[in-house]
C-alpha cells in the first residue's frame, strides 16, 4: 500500500510538472508574440527556474528530515543497549561488594588471631623475665637451695603416692610442704587450671630417678617432659615445662656435686658447663622471642597494608557508583534532549510545510499575475488597434478630431496604467524573489540547525565513548582490586595453613595441599572466567571503534552537503547579483519610458495647439458661412428683383429653371451627406461613451491595483519583521554555535585524555597478561614442590627418627664410658617415648622453615612496594606532562574559532548592506508611489479640461435640423 501510494505521489508530482512546463510555454509564448512584452520574458523564465529549484530542495529536505528521524530512531536503541549495560554493571558491582566484605571479614579474623599471638607472646616475654630472674637466684643460692627444692619435689611425689588425688592444689597439701610447692605455684602461675596430679607425678618419678641412678641431659629431659605435659595452651606450657627442666636439670648437677666421690675441679668445670648451656639456651630463647615479635611486626605491617588497600577499594567502589549516577544522569540528559530534538524536527516539518504552502500561493500569485499580463497585452493590442482606428478616422474626419484627441489621451492613460502595472508586476516579482531568497536563507539555517544536531549528537556519541571507557577502566579497577582481595585471602588462608600445619598432623597437611590444588583449579576458572570478559570487552571495543568510524564518515558526509550547499548559496548571490542587474536594467527601461511619456505630453501639447488652431478655423467657417448666408439674402432679395424680370425674359427663365435644378441636386446630396455625417457623429458618440466605459474599467482596475499594492507593501512589512525575528535568531543561533564549539572542543580535550588512559589500562593489561603468565609457571612448579612434598617429608620423618635414635644411642654410650652405672634405667629411658622427640625435632624444622618462608614474603612485599611506588611517581609525571596532540588540536580550534569569527562579521556586514538595500528600496518605492500620485492628479485634472471644452462645444453648436430648415426657407 505505501509503495502504491508513493507511486500516486510521484505520477501527481510528474502531472503537475508537466502541466507547469506547458503552462510556462504558452506564457512565453504570448510574451515573444507581444512586442511591448519581450524584455519580461528573462524574468519570467528566471522566476520558473527558481521556482523549479526551490522545488527540487524542498524534496532534498524532505528526504534529508526522514534519514535524521533514522538516525535519532538509532541513537534511541544505542541509549537503551547503554542502559542495559549500566545495570549489568550495577550487578557485578553488587557482586564486588559482597565480595570485599568477606575479604574484611577475613582480614577481621586474621586481626584477632594476630592479637591472640601478640598477647602469648606478652606473656612469654614474662616468662622468660621472671626465668631470668630466678636462674640468678639459683646462681646465688647455691647448693642448699637445689638440695631443699629436690626434697620438696620428693615429698610432693610421696605425697601424691599416699593420697591419689587427681590434681594438686596448694590449700589441699599438708602444712610441712605449703612452703615446698613454692616451686610448682611459680611454674603453674601462667596456666590457667592446676597441672594435674599424673603429670606431676611422673615428673617426680623423673627427677627422683635422675637423682638416685643418674644425671640425664638437658635435651632429653626437655623432650620428655615436652612430651608429657600437655596443657590447653600448648606454646605456654611448652615454654614452661623447658623452664621447669631447666630447674631439674640443676638439681641433678647440684645432686652430683655433693654425691659423686669426683674431684672438685671437676665438679666445678662441670658446673661452668652447664652454666653456658643454661646460657646459650637463653639467648636462643630471646632469639626466638625477638623472631617471633619481628613476625608479629610484618603481621600488623601486613594487616595495615590489607587494611589500605581494602579502603582503596572502598573508595573505588564509591567512585564507581558516583560514575554509575553520572551515567544515569547524562542518559537522563541524552533522553530529554533526544526528545527535544524530535520536537525540533517536528516543528521544522511543520516549517517546512507552512513553506511549501506559501511556495503553492507564490505560484499561484505568479500565474495570476501572468494571465494579467496576458489581458493586458491584449488590452494593448486593442488600444493599438483603437489608436489605429482614431488615427483613420481623424484623417477622415477634421470635425472629430477633439474626440480622437480625448481618445488618444485616455489610450495615454491607459498606456500608463499598464506601464504602473507593469512595474507593480515586476514588484511584485522582485518581492516574489525575495520571499524566495528569505525561503533559501530559512532553509539554509534549517540545515545549519540540522548540522548543530549532528555536531550535539557527535559530542553525545564522544559522551558516550567516554563513558565506555571510564565503565572498562572502573571494571579493569575492580578486576585488580579482585585480585588484590584474592591474593589477600590467599596469603590469610596461608598463613592459616601454616598455622595448621604448626599444630596438627601430616594428613591434615595432605588435605589441605588437596585444598590448595582445589582452590588453583577454582582461580584458574576465574581466571579463564576474567580472560573471557577481558575478549568480550576488547570485541565491545572493536565494535565502538566501527562505529566511531562510520560516524566519522556520515560527518564527511554531512561536510560534503554543507560545501555543496555553500556553493549553492554562491550561485543563488550570484543570481541575486544578476537580478540587481536586471532590476537596473528595467530601471534604465522605466527612464526611457518616461522620457517617451514626456514626449508624448509634448506631442499632446502640440496637438492641444493644433486643436485651438482647428477651433479658430471652425470660428472662422462659421463666420464665412454667417457671411454666405447673409449673401444669400441678398441674392433672395436680388432674384425677388429679378422676378419682377422673368416674364420679359424666358431664356433667363430656363437658365434659372435650370439652375434650380442644379441646386436642387446639390441640396439632396448635401441633405445626403448631412444624413452621413449625423450617422457618423451617432457612432462617434457611441465609441466616446465605450471609451468612457472602458475608463471606468480601468479605473477601477487601479484600485485594485492600488489595494493590491497596499497588500504587497503590508506583506512587505511583515516580511521585514521576519526579516528582523530572523535576524535575531541568527544571533541567537551564532551564540549557541559558539558554545557548542566550545563543548566540542572540550569534548575532544576529554576524548584524548581517555585515549591516553586506554592506552595506559592496554599497557597495564599486558602487564598484568605478562605477570599472569609467572604465576601461572610459579603455579606450576609449587603444584609439582607439592605433589613432591609428600614423599620428601616421609623421608625426612624417617631420616629425623632414625637420626633421633643415633643420638639417644650416641648419648647413652658417651654417658655409659663417662658414668657406667644405672644402665637398666638409662635403657629404659631410651626406648620410653622416642615419637614425642621426633616431633619436637619436627616441630623445631618447621619453625625454621616459617621464619624462613616470612623472610622471603617480607623482602617479596618490600620489592613489591618499591615498584609500585616509583609506577605511581612515574604515573603522576606522565599525568602533569601535556601531550602534543592535546596542542595541536587546540591550535586547530583556536584557528578554526578565528575564522568563525571572520565569517560572522562578513555575514553582518552583508546583512546590513542588504537592510540598506532595502532601505533604499523603500525610498524609491515612496517616490515612485508619489509621482504615480501626481501623474493621476494631472490626469483628472486634463480628464476636467476636455469635458468642460466639450460641454462647452456642445453647448456652442447649433443642431442640424435648424440649417436645413433655414436653407428650405431661403430655396423657396
Amino acid at each position: 500500500m505505501d509503495e502504491d501510494e508513493d507511486f500516486q505521489v510521484a505520477i501527481a508530482i510528474g502531472s503537475e510538472t508537466t502541466e507547469a512546463e506547458r503552462e510556462y510555454g504558452i506564457v512565453l509564448e504570448q510574451l515573444r508574440d507581444s512586442e511591448g512584452m519581450k524584455f519580461i520574458t528573462d524574468v519570467y523564465t528566471k522566476l520558473y527556474d527558481t521556482y523549479y529549484k526551490l522545488k527540487e530542495e524542498n524534496a532534498q529536505h524532505c528526504e534529508a528530515k526522514e534519514a535524521l528521524k533514522a538516525k535519532l530512531g538509532r541513537f534511541d536503541d544505542t541509549v537503551t543497549d547503554f542502559m542495559s549495560e549500566i545495570a549489568e554493571n550495577h550487578k557485578v558491582i553488587e557482586k564486588l561488594r559482597t565480595e570485599i566484605k568477606e575479604a574484611q571479614a577475613l582480614a577481621d579474623a586474621m586481626h584477632a588471631r594476630e592479637l591472640t599471638s601478640v598477647e602469648s607472646l606478652e606473656t612469654m616475654k614474662k616468662q622468660i623475665v621472671r626465668l631470668e630472674k630466678e636462674l640468678d637466684a639459683r646462681k646465688r643460692a647455691g647448693e642448699e637451695d637445689a638440695n631443699l627444692k629436690i626434697l620438696q619435689i620428693i615429698d610432693i611425689d610421696r605425697w601424691i603416692d599416699e593420697t591419689g588425688n587427681s590434681s594438686v592444689d596448694r590449700r589441699s597439701l599438708p602444712r610441712g610442704l605449703t612452703g615446698r610447692v613454692g616451686l610448682a605455684a611459680q611454674v603453674a602461675t601462667p596456666m590457667q587450671a592446676p597441672m594435674p596430679a599424673n603429670e606431676l607425678h611422673d615428673v617426680a618419678a623423673t627427677a627422683h630417678a635422675a637423682h638416685e641412678e643418674e644425671p640425664l641431659c638437658g635435651s632429653k629431659l626437655v623432650e620428655l617432659f615436652s612430651v608429657q605435659i600437655v596443657g590447653p595452651s600448648e606454646d605456654l606450657n611448652l615454654n614452661l615445662k623447658e623452664d621447669y627442666i631447666h630447674c631439674c636439670l640443676f638439681k641433678n648437677n647440684v645432686h652430683k656435686s655433693f654425691s659423686g666421690a669426683t674431684s672438685a675441679a671437676k665438679e666445678k668445670e662441670k658446673f661452668e658447663k652447664e652454666k653456658a648451656r643454661l646460657q646459650a639456651e637463653l639467648d636462643a630463647v630471646k632469639q626466638r622471642l625477638a623472631n617471633s615479635v619481628q613476625y608479629v611486626e610484618e603481621l600488623e605491617a601486613k594487616n595495615h597494608n590489607k587494611e589500605v588497600n581494602i579502603s582503596k577499594l572502598e573508595e573505588q567502589i564509591e567512585e564507581a557508583e558516583n560514575n554509575a549516577v553520572r551515567q544515569n544522569r547524562l542518559v537522563d540528559h541524552l533522553k530529554t534532549e533526544t526528545t527535544g530534538l524530535k520536537a525540533e524536527v517536528d516543528t521544522r516539518g511543520g516549517t517546512i510545510s507552512t513553506l511549501s504552502d506559501k511556495l503553492m500561493k507564490a505560484e499561484k500569485a505568479i500565474d495570476r499575475r501572468d494571465r494579467q499580463l496576458t489581458n493586458m497585452t491584449t488590452k494593448l493590442e486593442a488600444a493599438h488597434a483603437e489608436q489605429e482606428a482614431a488615427v483613420n478616422k481623424s484623417t477622415q474626419l477634421r470635425e472629430q478630431v477633439d474626440n480622437l484627441n480625448s481618445e488618444l489621451d485616455k489610450a495615454k492613460t491607459q498606456l500608463n496604467h499598464t506601464t504602473k502595472e507593469l512595474k507593480n508586476t515586476i514588484d511584485d516579482s522582485h518581492k516574489i524573489r525575495n520571499e524566495a531568497s528569505k525561503l533559501m536563507k530559512q532553509i539554509l539555517q534549517q540545515t545549519k540547525k540540522y548540522q548543530i544536531l549532528e555536531h550535539s549528537k557527535v559530542g553525545v556519541e564522544t559522551d558516550r565513548e567516554r563513558l565506555r571507557q571510564q565503565v572498562t577502566v572502573m571494571e579493569r579497577d575492580l578486576m585488580i582490586s579482585k585480585r588484590q582481595a584474592e591474593a589477600d585471602r590467599r596469603d590469610i588462608e596461608n598463613l592459616k595453613r601454616e598455622k595448621d600445619i604448626l599444630t596438627k598432623n601430616m594428613q591434615k597437611i595432605q588435605n589441605e595441599a588437596l585444598e590448595n590444588l582445589n582452590m588453583l583449579d577454582l582461580q584458574e576458572q576465574r581466571r579463564k572466567q576474567l580472560e573471557h570478559e577481558l575478549e568480550t570487552n576488547t570485541a565491545q571495543i572493536h565494535k565502538q571503534r566501527l562505529m566511531i568510524r562510520t560516524f566519522e564518515k556520515d560527518k564527511d558526509r554531512m561536510l560534503e552537503e554543507t560545501i555543496a550547499l555553500n556553493e549553492k548559496i554562491d550561485e543563488i548571490t550570484e543570481e541575486v547579483r544578476l537580478r540587481t542587474a536586471d532590476i537596473l536594467d528595467l530601471k534604465k527601461a522605466l527612464r526611457e519610458e518616461t522620457i517617451k511619456s514626456r514626449k508624448l505630453s509634448v506631442a499632446l501639447d502640440a496637438t492641444r495647439a493644433e486643436r485651438n488652431m482647428l477651433h479658430k478655423n471652425y470660428t472662422e467657417a462659421l463666420d464665412e458661412i454667417q457671411d454666405l448666408k447673409q449673401k444669400m439674402k441678398m441674392l433672395a432679395y436680388q432674384i425677388e428683383q429679378l422676378k419682377e424680370d422673368i416674364s420679359g425674359k424666358e431664356s433667363g427663365l430656363k437658365s434659372c429653371e435650370g439652375f434650380l435644378g442644379k441646386c436642387n441636386k446639390k441640396n439632396e446630396q448635401l441633405r445626403m451627406e448631412i444624413q452621413a455625417g449625423l450617422a457618423k457623429l451617432s457612432e462617434a458618440r457611441a465609441d466616446i461613451a465605450a471609451l468612457r466605459q472602458e475608463e471606468a474599467r480601468l479605473n477601477r482596475i487601479v484600485q485594485e491595483g492600488d489595494a493590491a499594492r497596499a497588500k504587497l507593501i503590508k506583506e512587505l512589512e511583515g516580511l521585514m519583521n521576519e526579516r528582523d525575528v530572523v535576524g535575531a535568531q541568527l544571533v541567537r543561533r551564532n551564540d549557541e554555535i559558539s558554545l557548542l564549539y566550545e563543548k566540542i572542543r572540550i569534548l575532544e580535550v576529554t576524548l584524548q585524555r581517555g585515549e591516553r588512559q586506554y592506552e595506559q589500562r592496554v599497557e597495564d593489561i599486558r602487564l598484568l597478561r605478562l605477570e599472569i603468565i609467572r604465576l601461572r609457571k610459579e603455579k606450576n612448579l609449587l603444584s609439582k614442590g607439592i605433589e613432591n612434598m609428600t614423599d620428601l617429608r616421609l623421608e625426612v620423618f624417617n631420616l629425623e627418627r632414625e637420626l633421633g635414635r643415633e643420638r639417644l644411642r650416641v648419648r647413652a654410650l658417651e654417658e655409659a664410658l663417662e658414668t657406667p652405672l644405672n644402665v637398666h634405667r638409662w635403657r629404659k629411658l631410651q626406648g620410653t617415648d622416642p615419637e614425642s622427640v621426633r616431633l619436637t625435632q619436627k616441630l623445631r624444622l618447621t619453625q625454621k622453615k616459617v621464619l624462613a618462608q616470612s623472610e622471603m614474603l617480607v623482602l617479596k612485599d618490600r620489592e613489591l612496594k618499591e615498584t609500585r611506588n616509583l609506577y605511581t611517581a612515574v604515573k603522576d609525571m606522565l599525568a602533569l606532562q601535556p601531550s602534543p596532540e592535546i596542542q595541536i588540536t587546540l591550535n586547530r580550534t583556536q584557528r578554526a574559532l578565528t575564522n568563525r569569527t571572520t565569517k560572522m562579521k562578513c555575514l553582518i556586514a552583508e546583512l546590513s548592506m542588504r537592510e540598506r538595500q532595502v532601505n533604499d528600496q523603500r525610498l524609491e518605492l515612496d517616490r515612485v508611489n508619489s509621482e504615480l500620485h501626481s501623474y493621476k492628479q494631472k490626469y483628472f485634472e486634463m480628464k476636467r479640461a476636455l469635458d468642460a471644452d466639450e460641454a462647452r462645444r456642445l453647448k456652442v453648436a447649433t443642431p442640424p435640423s435648424a440649417v436645413i430648415s433655414k436653407q428650405a426657407v431661403v430655396l423657396q
